[in-house]
């Protein structure tokens, strides 16, 4: 997995700093035909390329109160990436709500929220690619968190039917095209916690890494005001030693 952090400070969800505890995962996806990060993610960091005026790092993008933990799609270089936009632990406005009513949505009830990245929908290869990156960023979150793959993980669709999101499609009207479901989704993330850890690097661990920095220059470094700038620009080198 590709993991990768751009906060959506200006995004109004964010500004809330509403924390949860987190119960489960829900997966979406975009229902639009841009795969590319830089449509949501902002601002470039180098990797993403020209990013959209409509991008979410916005108070309220295009006017609406939405707001996701990560995004997974498409790097400038056409490589696949997942972004973390909002702390794992706080808040986020992804579900809408369901016939429960607002407090027992997802986004109140400790849900954190994806978007894939939607093509046109025709591509394997490329759902290939980001099933893969999902798959591997609910392995990491459910070891994070502690939570079962087998009941904690539902999208949207499966949300609405709950009765704690509104009534969308995603993820299976996309899914199923590729011989998917979320049943099986959920048994390969199943499958993977189960392998050897999966490598995910932080970018202060690509840091560390690639320039040989010892644990006391690393908490030097930590205090820096805008250490996460700082880890992400360093960390460019790394990306291309690593080619």
């Amino acid at each position: 997995m590709n993991l990768r952090k751009q906060i959506l400070i200006n995004n109004e969800c964010y500004k809330t700093r509403k924390n949860h505890t987190i119960k489960g995962i829900m997966v979406h996806s975009t229902g639009a035909n841009n795969p590319n990060l830089s449509r949501y993610v902002g601002p470039d960091d180098g990797f993403l390329g020209t990013v959209s005026s409509n991008n979410w790092n916005q108070f309220r993008p295009n006017g609406r109160q939405v707001c996701v933990h990560a995004f997974i799609g498409k790097l400038k270089d056409g490589s696949i990436a997942t972004y973390q936009t909002l702390p794992w632990d706080m808040v986020g406005w992804h579900s809408g709500s369901g016939n429960l009513g607002y407090s027992k949505n997802a986004n109140n009830t400790g849900y954190i929220g994806f978007e894939i990245c939607e093509d046109n929908l025709t591509d394997k290869n490329y759902f290939n690619s980001i099933y893969k990156e999902a798959v591997e960023l609910c392995v990491y979150l459910c070891k994070e968190y502690k939570l079962n793959p087998l009941t904690d993980i539902i999208c949207h669709s499966e949300g609405y039917a709950e009765g704690i999101a509104s009534n969308h499609a995603d993820v299976m009207h996309w899914f199923p095209k590729f011989g998917k479901s979320m049943d099986i989704f959920r048994n390969d993330v199943l499958t993977e916690i189960n392998k050897t850890e999966i490598n995910i690097k932080t970018d202060r661990e690509k840091v560390q890494e690639y320039f040989g920095f010892d644990n006391n220059t690393m908490a030097f470094l930590d205090k820096h005001p805008y250490f996460e700038d700082l880890y992400r620009k360093l960390s460019k080198d790394y990306k291309f030693k690593h080619k």
